[in-house]
C-alpha cells in the first residue's frame, strides 16, 4: 500500500482536493475524511472518490496498456523471427577412409523447401577450394568424393561449407566446419623434443631420437647459412613401409625419396631398417626440415623462389654433400652438359638422371653464393623474392651480376678446378711432371757439361 501511495497521480490528486501547494506535506491519516467532506455526494458515488479507487483506476489503466504493448511486442517478434529465420545444419557427418575416399552426409533445418545442396571444401596448407552438387538422401543430402578426385594433404585440417539452393531461386551459405584428415589405420608412437615430433609405428624410440638429432642440427645449419628462424613445429611420420605409404605419394615422381607438406609442417618417411638407410633417412629428414623453414620464413611467397633456390638452401641444411655430387658435376662439366641456370628456375620434371644433375648443380651453385658472399646476401636474395621479382631480377638486385655472370663465376672458380675424378688424376699428373723435370734438366745439364769441355 505505501508502494502505490507513492505513485505521481495520487499525490497530484491529493494536492488539488486538499488546497495545498505543491509540495507541502500531507497528514495521510486525514487525507480520506477531507475528501469526503468537500464532496458531499451519496454514498455509492463518494466510495468512487476515495483514494484508493484513484489507484485501481490508474493501475487498471497501465495493465491494460502493458498487455496491449506487450501483444505488439509479441505480434511483431514473431513476424519478425519469421522474416529472418536462418539456415541451420541440423546434422553434419564425416567419415574417412584414408587415402582412398570421404563421405560427408548434412541435414538441414531451412525457412524454405531445398532443391539443391552444394559442398565447398578447403584443404589446410593449400590453395585449393573443392566444390560439387551433394545428393539427396532421404531427409538429408550426401557427397562422397575419391581422393584421387580431392586430394588432401595427409595429417591436414580440413574445412568445409555449405550452399544452400532453395525452390524459390534464392540461396544461402552457411558457417564453416572442420575434420582431421589423420591416417588412423596405424597407432602412432610419439618422442618430442620441440620443435620437432617424431611419429612411429614399429621398434624402438632410438631411430626417432637419431631423426629428432638430425632435424635440430639441421636447424642449426640453415640459422647460420641464410639467418634462418626455428619453425614452430615440425610433425615427421615413419611409416612401416612403401607400401603403407604409397597411397600418400599418388602425384610423386618415382624418384622421390620423402614428401614433406611445408605449409603443414610434416615430413612423410619410411622407417629405416639398416645403418645405411638410417643415414639416408637422417639426410632426407635435414633436407625437408629446410624446406618447412623457408615456407615459415616467407609463408606463400616461398613457393614462388627460383627452383635452384629452394633445392640448394635445403641441400645445405644436409650433413654433408652428397658423395655422388662431385663425380655427377665433373662429368657434365668434361661433356658440357650442364644444365644453365636460367632453365633451373623453373624447371620440369626430368628422368631420375637428369633430376640427381640439376640437384646436384643446385646444391653446388647455391653453395658457392653462401661462401662467396655470406648468409647476409642470401637471406637479402630470399627477402627480393618474397616481393615478387623475377629469377633474373633477383640475382641482379642483391649481387649487382646477371644470373648467367654468376653461373660463370662459378664455373669457373668450382667446375674447372675440382671434382673427384680431377682429385683421382692429380698423383699420376705430378708424377709425370716430376719425370718432364727431371729429363729436361738432364738435357740442361748435358748441354752445360759439352759447352764447358768442348
Amino acid at each position: 500500500m505505501n508502494r502505490l501511495a507513492s505513485s505521481p497521480k495520487v499525490s497530484v490528486q491529493h494536492h488539488l482536493q486538499s488546497g495545498r501547494k505543491v509540495g507541502q506535506p500531507l497528514q495521510r491519516d486525514n487525507v480520506g475524511q477531507r475528501l469526503l467532506r468537500r464532496c458531499p455526494v451519496s454514498s455509492s458515488s463518494s466510495s468512487l472518490l476515495q483514494p484508493h479507487h484513484f489507484l485501481t483506476l490508474g493501475v487498471r489503466s497501465w495493465r491494460l496498456k502493458t498487455l496491449a504493448l506487450l501483444a505488439l511486442l509479441i505480434l511483431a517478434g514473431g513476424m519478425l523471427g519469421a522474416a529472418v529465420a536462418q539456415l541451420e545444419v541440423a546434422k553434419t557427418q564425416v567419415t574417412v577412409e584414408f587415402g582412398r575416399q570421404v563421405t560427408i552426409v548434412a541435414r538441414f533445418r531451412a525457412p524454405r523447401p531445398i532443391e539443391r545442396v552444394y559442398l565447398f571444401l578447403h584443404p589446410e596448407g593449400t590453395m585449393n577450394t573443392y566444390s560439387g552438387e551433394m545428393e539427396a538422401q532421404g531427409k538429408g543430402w550426401k557427397r562422397t568424393f575419391t581422393l584421387k578426385e580431392w586430394p588432401l594433404p595427409p595429417f591436414a585440417t580440413v574445412y568445409y561449407w555449405f550452399q544452400v539452393r532453395y525452390q524459390d531461386g534464392s540461396t544461402e551459405q552457411t558457417a564453416a566446419f572442420t575434420f582431421e584428415y589423420a591416417d588412423t589405420r596405424f597407432t602412432w608412437e610419439t618422442l618430442a623434443e620441440p620443435p620437432i615430433f617424431v611419429h612411429w609405428t614399429q621398434g624402438d624410440p632410438t631411430v626417432a631420437q637419431e631423426l629428432i638429432n638430425a632435424a635440430q642440427e639441421a636447424i642449426q645449419r640453415t640459422r647460420m647459412q641464410w639467418l634462418a628462424p626455428s619453425p614452430q613445429r615440425v610433425d615427421v611420420y615413419l611409416y612401416p613401409d612403401a607400401t603403407a605409404l604409397e597411397p600418400l605419394l599418388q602425384d610423386a615422381p618415382e624418384w622421390a625419396g620423402a614428401s614433406a607438406y611445408p605449409a603443414l609442417g610434416t615430413i612423410l618417411l619410411i622407417h629405416p631398417t639398416t645403418p645405411a638407410e638410417l643415414a639416408q633417412r637422417e639426410r632426407d629428414v635435414a633436407h625437408e626440415v629446410a624446406h618447412v623453414v623457408l615456407y615459415e620464413t616467407l609463408k606463400g611467397a616461398a613457393v614462388t623462389l627460383p627452383w635452384w633456390l629452394q633445392e640448394g638452401l635445403a641441400s645445405l641444411a644436409e650433413p654433408d654433400v652428397r658423395e655422388e655430387y662431385p663425380g655427377v658435376l665433373a662429368r657434365a662439366w668434361q661433356k658440357q652438359a650442364l644444365v644453365s641456370m636460367s632453365d633451373l628456375c623453373i624447371p620440369s620434371f626430368w628422368n631420375p638422371d637428369e633430376v640427381q644433375l640439376a640437384y646436384a648443380e643446385a646444391a653446388s651453385f647455391v653453395g658457392f653464393l653462401q661462401q662467396r658472399y655470406g648468409a647476409q646476401k642470401l637471406y637479402r636474395l630470399l627477402l627480393a623474392y618474397a616481393t615478387g621479382l623475377p629469377c633474373e631480377e633477383g640475382v641482379r638486385e642483391v649481387f649487382g651480376r646477371s644470373l648467367s655472370e654468376l653461373e660463370a663465376l662459378w664455373q669457373q672458380e668450382t667446375l674447372a678446378y675440382t671434382g673427384p675424378e680431377l682429385r683421382q688424376k692429380i698423383p699420376v699428373v705430378l708424377l709425370w711432371s716430376g719425370v718432364l723435370a727431371l729429363v729436361a734438366l738432364s738435357f740442361t745439364l748435358v748441354f752445360v757439361w759439352i759447352r764447358r769441355f768442348a
